[in-house]
């Protein structure tokens, strides 16, 4: 993801959200990459490109929060360019 320089977002979902989000990732095509926040346990951030965001963001809401009933799905402000 690194080597495309493109702009990234950011995503925090619940920790027991991620096999499902993967799941639907995985169908949808979207590239992402989890990392684990050692500070809090029960949240996963997700980087996606920024072109995808809108997509995962869609993902998030339909998918995840209907099923597993969790409703914290944050984007976050942070944008990587480069």
């Amino acid at each position: 993801m690194l080597k495309e320089q493109r702009p990234f977002k950011f995503f925090q979902i619940p920790q027991e959200a991620l096999r499902e989000f993967a799941k639907e990732a995985r169908a949808h095509g979207l590239l992402y990459v989890p990392i684990r926040n050692k500070r809090d346990d029960g949240q996963i951030e997700l980087v996606v490109f920024a072109d995808d965001a809108a997509k995962v963001q869609r993902v998030l809401q339909q998918k995840i929060r209907k099923r597993s009933g969790c409703s914290e799905v944050r984007q976050m402000s942070r944008i990587r360019i480069g």
